[in-house]
């Protein structure tokens, strides 16, 4: 019995000790590289986050189209309030940081899906992405990462707040609700019998997104046309095209990923662009944090990849103050 309870001592001593070094370690980290990131998007976050230092929030709200180009409330309420409260931006978003790694470390020890999954994900490219330049995108995330956490009603309201911190998780909505209800879309099209309270539910969910569209349409759409011109490059398909090969081979059920991951090749072909490929990306890794598949070699090997795409993210940094190069 003391042999036990010694080594659960040992054991929460190891783990408290690793939780404190990821904390301290990734929020110097985070400062350290917003040091060097002053251009890019950055430019146009500093000058909103000291502009509406005095602002009310209603007036920093209408005032982030013009500066960010965005009208997510949630992220410019967060934004807003950093400032307003006189943090320094660097610190403040390096807390964010912060929080977004405990997230992802409580979800991989939830799905168990082991140290090195965690610390490959941890210093991959998309997240070092959203560590950095992508600013209203990492709160999203943030939220998304704590819906996965929960379950129930609070894992709809931190779902909706993702979406209300950023309107580019609309995309990911599809292909979570094909995943989730697929083996009822499955038996309703070969059956022709469709469960009612199902069919209730669906409706239900299909008119709040449909209201939410109605509210933010003008912002949206305006973000699309922005998105839209020129969007179509073969290698954003190639890479959901490579994303949906290794799913087929990797997950439990192929025609379940096939028919999930299916709507990011209309978007990336309308819309185009880096973040609808890390939309897709991060849809997979949550079906593959889902079925217990972290550990599988191609997914291993993907994470490399994105590893090593993270280096050149950081020299880009360093060389032009900018992640996506001299843009």
């Amino acid at each position: 019995m003391m042999k036990y309870k010694t080594i659960a001592f040992q054991a929460f001593i190891i783990n408290s000790l690793f939780f404190i070094f990821l904390v301290v370690g990734l929020f110097s980290a985070s400062v350290f590289l917003f040091s060097y990131y002053q251009n890019g998007d950055q430019v146009h976050y500093r000058l909103f986050y000291e502009a509406i230092r005095d602002y009310s929030f209603i007036s920093a709200y209408f005032s982030a189209f013009n500066y960010i180009g965005a009208s997510d409330p949630v992220s410019i309420l967060i934004i807003w309030f950093g400032s307003h409260a006189g943090f320094d931006k660097d610190v403040y978003m390096s807390f964010f940081n912060s929080i977004m790694a405990i997230s992802l470390y409580f979800l991989c020890r939830r799905f168990r899906s082991g140290f090195l999954f965690f610390f490959l994900l941890l210093m991959s490219y998309y997240f070092l992405v959203l560590m950095t330049g992508a600013e209203r995108l990492k709160f999203a995330y943030i939220f998304l990462l704590i819906a996965m956490l929960l379950g129930g009603g609070g894992r709809i309201v931190f779902l909706l707040l993702a979406v209300l911190s950023h309107f580019q998780i609309i995309l990911l909505l599809p292909s979570v609700f094909l995943y989730k209800f697929y083996p009822n879309i499955k038996k309703a099209v070969f059956s022709l019998k469709v469960d009612r309270i199902q069919m209730f539910g669906a409706l239900s969910i299909f008119m709040a997104v449909a209201f939410f569209l109605l509210i933010f349409w003008d912002r949206i759409f305006s973000k699309y046309k922005a998105y839209a011109e020129g969007a179509f490059r073969f290698e954003s398909l190639l890479q959901v095209f490579v994303l949906l090969v290794i799913a087929i081979v990797v997950t439990n059920n192929w025609k379940r990923m096939f028919v999930s991951l299916s709507p990011f090749f209309l978007s990336v072909y309308f819309l185009g662009g880096e973040r609808v490929n890390m939309i897709a990306a991060t849809f997979f890794i949550g079906a593959v944090l889902v079925e217990n598949k972290a550990k599988h070699p191609f997914i291993m090997l993907l994470l490399v990849y994105l590893l090593i795409k993270s280096f050149v993210f950081v020299e880009n940094i360093f060389l032009y103050g900018n992640g996506f190069g001299n843009s």
